[in-house]
């Protein structure tokens, strides 16, 4: 982290202060989305995304998270996802899982491959958080 001459914070993205603070944030606002999605936003909505691609969205996000907050416990930072072709890769992996395999041991799963998509979706969503935490103004008093 330096601070520039116009008194801006520039925070390297993959730092592990900034990846646990995101991470953190992330896996609760998507816990918090989620419930509010499943008691309250489905009544309201009738939305084919919010019925049937938010929670995928949501669950890219904190899956994400979950996985930088166990690196960071394990203090393995280089394992840390801060990449999109790394979290792609992930959520890719655990989408095909999901959306292939699970299917053969539970009845009541069914495959839709545009989850794929949503997964990836909500790990981008997480990256997208992490960049924009590279640059953040600080007003010092002025």
């Amino acid at each position: 982290m330096r601070v520039d001459s116009d008194h801006s914070w520039r925070h390297r993205p993959g730092s592990p202060r900034v990846v646990l603070y995101v991470s953190a944030g992330a896996l609760l606002g998507g816990a918090i989305l989620y419930r509010w999605n499943q008691v309250e936003l489905k009544s309201w909505l009738d939305w084919a995304f919010v019925h049937c691609y938010m929670n995928d969205c949501l669950a890219g996000v904190t899956l994400v998270s979950y996985a930088n907050l166990l690196c960071l416990g394990a203090r393995r930072e280089d394992l840390c996802l801060t990449t999109p072709s790394r979290i792609a890769i992930l959520m890719l992996c655990v989408g095909l899982f999901w959306e292939f395999v699970t299917p053969l041991y539970r009845t009541d799963s069914i495959r839709d491959p545009l989850d794929l998509l949503a997964y990836v979706a909500g790990g981008i969503i997480y990256w997208a958080i992490l960049r924009g935490t590279e640059r953040v103004k600080c007003s010092h008093g002025t």
